[in-house]
C-alpha cells in the first residue's frame, strides 16, 4: 500500500476535496498543514512552486486536479469504467470553471459588492441548474455510488450554502448535499476537522478562525470598527457581552418544545425582557448617534443585527411594538440600516428562515 502525504495551508481551499476523498475512501495519509513562513522555505522544493502537493511514496505531484484524480483512482471513487470516469471529469471541470468565478468575486479588490451580487444571484443559480440536470432523478451524479463528483459539488457549495439558502430552488441538490454530508465517513471528517466541529469559520492567510464573535472582532479590527483606544475596545465588548445575555433568552425560546409554554414565554420576552435590555442600550447611547467613540463600530452593527432579528421574530408571533418604550433604539436601528454599504448588503441579502 503506497504512503500518502498531502501538504497545504491550514484552510479548506484547494486541498479540502482531496481530504474528503481520503476520508470517504478510508485511506490513511499524512495531512500536513503549513504556515506562510513554512511555505516560504518549502516552496523552492515543490514541482511548480504552489500548493497543494501530494507525495505518493517517492513521487511528488502538483496541481489540485491531478491530485484529486490520483486519490480518486486509489480510493475507487473515480467511477467503474471509462464512461463513468469521463462523466466524473465533466463534473470536476465544471466545478473548476465555477471555482474560478467564485474566487474572482470573493478576492476582488475593486467592485467586490457588484461581483459578489452577480455571484450569488447569477453565477451560483446558473451552475446549480447545470448540476441539477446532471443529477436528474439519480441518487448520485455519476453511476450508482458516491464518487469524487458528488464530493466536489458538495465541497464547492458547502462554504456559503447555509447562510445564503442557495438551494431554495434546487431541492434535489440540497437533498444530495445532505446525503453526502450525512455519510458516516464524511460526517466524521467534518466533525473532527472543522475547528471546534462547527461553523462559522473564517480562513485568513493559512489560519482558520472559529467562533462567530471572535470572527466579528477580527473583521472589526481589520476595518477600523473596533474603536481607536483600549477603552473603546472595552466598551464595544460591553455591548457585545450585553447582547450575548439577551441572546441567551432568545435561544431558550427557540428550543422550548412545549408550544403553550413557548407562547407564554414569548409574551414575557417581548413585553418585559426586550424593553429591559433596550433600556440599557438607550442609556449607553445617551444623546449620541453611536454607542462607542462617536462613530459606527461593531457595537452598533451587533445591536442592529439583534434588533433586525427581533423585528422578524416579533412580526411572526406578535403585533406588539418592540420599540414602543424605546424610540431611541428604533432611531439607532434605522441609522445603521441606512449606512450605504449596510443598506447595499441588506438589499441583496437572500431571504432566510433566521
Amino acid at each position: 500500500m503506497p504512503t500518502y502525504k498531502l501538504t497545504y495551508f491550514n484552510v479548506r481551499g484547494r486541498a479540502e476535496l482531496s481530504r474528503l476523498a481520503f476520508a470517504l475512501g478510508g485511506v490513511k495519509y499524512e495531512d500536513v498543514r503549513v504556515s506562510s513562513e513554512e511555505w516560504k522555505k518549502l516552496k523552492p522544493n515543490t514541482p511548480q512552486g504552489m500548493l497543494p502537493i501530494l507525495e505518493v511514496d517517492d513521487r511528488m505531484i502538483g496541481q489540485s486536479g491531478a491530485i484529486i484524480r490520483e486519490i480518486a483512482r486509489a480510493t475507487k471513487l473515480y467511477g467503474k469504467n471509462d464512461i463513468e470516469m469521463t462523466e466524473v471529469d465533466v463534473v470536476l471541470e465544471t466545478i473548476q470553471e465555477f471555482s474560478e468565478k467564485k474566487i474572482k468575486a470573493m478576492f476582488a479588490k475593486e467592485d467586490k459588492d457588484k461581483l459578489m451580487k452577480e455571484l450569488l444571484e447569477e453565477t451560483v443559480p446558473k451552475y446549480l441548474d447545470i448540476f441539477m440536470k446532471m443529477l436528474a432523478n439519480k441518487e448520485y451524479l455519476v453511476g450508482d455510488a458516491m464518487t469524487v463528483a458528488d464530493l466536489a459539488v458538495f465541497n464547492s457549495f458547502q462554504a456559503f450554502a447555509k447562510d445564503n439558502k442557495i438551494f431554495s430552488k434546487h431541492q434535489k441538490l440540497e437533498a444530495h448535499a445532505k446525503k453526502v454530508e450525512s455519510h458516516p465517513k464524511v460526517k466524521a471528517w467534518l466533525a473532527n476537522h472543522t475547528p471546534q466541529g462547527k461553523l462559522p469559520i473564517l480562513e485568513v492567510h493559512g489560519e482558520t478562525i472559529p467562533q462567530s464573535r471572535a470572527i466579528a472582532r477580527y473583521v472589526a479590527r481589520k476595518h477600523g470598527l473596533y474603536g481607536e483606544t483600549n477603552i473603546d475596545n472595552t466598551m464595544v465588548d460591553v455591548v457585545i457581552g450585553t447582547l450575548q445575555d439577551l441572546e441567551v433568552h432568545i435561544i431558550k425560546l427557540y428550543y422550548e418544545k412545549d408550544e403553550e409554554k413557548k407562547a407564554d414565554r414569548m409574551k414575557t420576552f417581548i413585553t418585559e425582557t426586550v424593553p429591559r435590555f433596550f433600556k440599557i442600550f438607550t442609556e449607553m447611547l445617551g444623546e449620541n448617534d453611536w454607542l462607542v467613540a462617536q462613530k459606527l463600530t461593531l457595537a452598533d452593527i451587533a445591536l442592529f443585527s439583534v434588533c433586525d432579528y427581533l423585528e422578524k421574530m416579533n412580526s411572526d408571533t406578535s403585533k406588539h411594538n418592540i420599540y414602543a418604550a424605546s424610540p431611541t433604539i428604533k432611531k439607532h436601528s434605522d441609522r445603521v440600516r441606512s449606512v450605504p454599504r449596510i443598506k447595499a448588503w441588506l438589499d441583496r441579502r437572500p431571504t432566510t428562515e433566521y
